[in-house]
């Protein structure tokens, strides 16, 4: 099977990055929803990668990715394959503009707040941007979501979660908002989808970390990670209480980004010092 990703890049690279930890080698994929790679897939080659037959989690990954090196002669590469579907690179305009069609925003004046966003093309530029206003009178949140997939979902089959590769170009607390990933596995357009939050703001901090040699960099691309293990089934903001594990065997029909002061819980439940406003996430080709 080949790997499927959507907006995305329109070169096919296999990104490579050595970490350490006292393990043998070891292959991940992610769907991917940002940066070179942005909501998509990406495929194993157990031939290539492996070393020797082994299980490990996604979680476990990134809870390796956060060890400090035990044992300081073994070492272990993450290799992450996509293929492109939605593509915000320079090459094709129309092919570019046709991507940023595809998605719709789905911002809180469902629930009678006034909210605004959308994803756009950037003309001239590698990168979409999801941009808008998020208003905390009557709602307070902003999202963004592909429209429904036509002739069949996206195929997921042996593929470990998603992640996105971004900047935040309006402000610099990007901790102040509460960001989720959205995946939907049915046909179904109501409220009920699954759900994981992630840390924009460590991803950013460790980009910022490894590019200190430019200084010119003030904006660097950061990296999200977030396995489908830790996708849970809410009713909106709110926990379905004893929902299932999320199974994408059956497929992808929806995914999206969403800004919001709420957070995942089983109540209703506002991060309190929540920065409303302007924003401006760039999507990096």
């Amino acid at each position: 099977m080949k790997p499927i990703s959507f907006l995305s890049a329109c070169q096919l690279l296999a990104l490579s990055r050595a970490f350490t930890i006292p393990s043998s080698r070891l292959h991940y994929n992610y769907l991917t929803s940002g940066g070179k790679f942005v909501f998509g897939f990406g495929h194993q080659d157990h031939h290539k990668f492996f070393s020797r037959s082994i299980s490990v989690s996604p979680h476990r990954e990134f809870e390796a990715l956060k060890t400090k090196q035990r044992d300081s002669k073994t070492t272990t590469s993450l290799h992450v394959t996509t293929t492109p579907v939605f593509d915000f690179t320079l090459k094709n305009a129309t092919t570019k503009q046709k991507s940023a069609n595809s998605f719709e925003r789905i911002d809180d004046a469902i629930m009678g707040g006034i909210s605004q966003s959308s994803l756009r093309d950037v003309p001239d530029k590698d990168y979409a941007s999801w941009s808008g206003v998020c208003r905390t009178d009557g709602g307070g949140f902003c999202g963004t979501r592909t429209l429904p997939f036509k002739s069949a979902p996206l195929n997921a089959t042996n593929q470990d979660g998603v992640f996105m590769d971004c900047n935040l170009a309006s402000d610099d607390e990007p901790e102040k908002r509460i960001w989720k990933f959205t995946v939907r596995t049915d046909t179904s357009r109501g409220e009920m989808v699954y759900q994981a939050q992630f840390d924009l703001k460590a991803a950013i901090d460790k980009a910022t970390l490894n590019s200190n040699a430019d200084t010119s960099d003030t904006h660097p691309w950061a990296r999200v990670m977030v396995p489908f293990d830790q996708f849970q089934l809410v009713r909106g903001p709110r926990l379905v209480p004893d929902g299932p594990k999320l199974d994408v065997s059956g497929g992808i029909f929806q995914i999206g980004m969403t800004l919001s002061k709420f957070q995942i819980a089983a109540n209703t439940t506002q991060l309190e010092d929540f920065r409303p406003g302007h924003f401006n996430l760039h999507i990096q080709s």
